[in-house]
């Protein structure tokens, strides 16, 4: 028979995971969906400011209910190894530890913390990135970094130079190798650029700042970020460029 205690603390903690130690399949699959919709609507709530507090009741009636379920099972119910206590922690565990892999070799998620990337990405907004390819990055990339000098700190900025790249930079325009990025007024402080295949929007909110003057030959072995939001962006323009191997992941996807 399931013990009901343990049932309810790994219910407040992870109900699916108490559901599937009780062999109730259908509750297992049932809370695992209200789990990932709570966390997404609970994310929501906070970037926006609001109080969040739905996962908490989620928990509280994962408890209780695997509690009850786990008093009413049978003795005589046949008992697998998820069945176990030691099985039910062993899934957790395991989880956990291939999603430390996942995100340390394959992909992870970023969450922007400032305007720097404005219009393209907003504070609060959620980047997926890719690390497989990181040490081959492409003009007009998204990439997530960690800057010169600031090895605790995660940035996402825009490649816009390649190692052995001349770049000139004034006038609100990039000059690459001789060749001028293709630039387009929008209207107002948006222009739209087109580097390397990629078409996005940038953003000049002053009549001049220092980074508007730009005349330098990339080392080899780095990349020149620069962000979005030319006047509000701290970059390589100001802090240098990036080595190869502080390039974290481009971004493949965002929300």
């Amino acid at each position: 028979m399931p013990n009901r205690w343990f049932a309810g603390v790994v219910g407040f903690f992870l109900p699916p995971l108490a559901f599937l130690y009780l062999s109730r399949g259908r509750w297992a699959l049932f809370y695992l969906l209200v789990v990932v919709l709570v966390t997404l609507l609970d994310n929501a709530l906070l970037a926006r400011g609001y109080p969040a507090g739905v996962g908490l009741l989620v928990a509280l009636a994962g408890a209780v209910h695997a509690f009850r379920v786990a008093g009413k099972a049978p003795a005589w119910a046949p008992r697998r190894w998820f069945n176990r206590w030691w099985g039910a922690l062993a899934i957790p565990l395991v989880l956990v530890g291939v999603l430390l892999l996942v995100r340390g070799f394959v992909v992870d998620y970023f969450s922007i913390p400032s305007a720097s990337m404005s219009p393209t990405l907003e504070p609060g907004d959620h980047v997926l990135i890719s690390k497989l390819g990181a040490d081959q990055p492409q003009r007009g990339e998204v990439f997530v970094l960690i800057p010169p000098r600031q090895p605790d700190t995660l940035f996402i900025e825009r490649v816009i130079g390649l190692p052995g790249d001349r770049l000139r930079f004034s006038d609100k325009q990039w000059v690459i190798n001789g060749t001028p990025v293709a630039t387009d007024k929008q209207g107002g402080q948006r222009y739209r650029e087109t580097l390397g295949g990629h078409s996005y929007t940038v953003l000049y909110l002053a009549d001049w700042s220092p980074g508007r003057e730009v005349d330098v030959t990339v080392p080899q072995g780095h990349y020149f970020m620069v962000g979005d939001n030319r006047d509000n962006a701290n970059d390589s323009r100001y802090w240098g460029m990036v080595p190869a191997r502080n390039m974290v992941g481009r971004m493949v996807g965002h929300w």
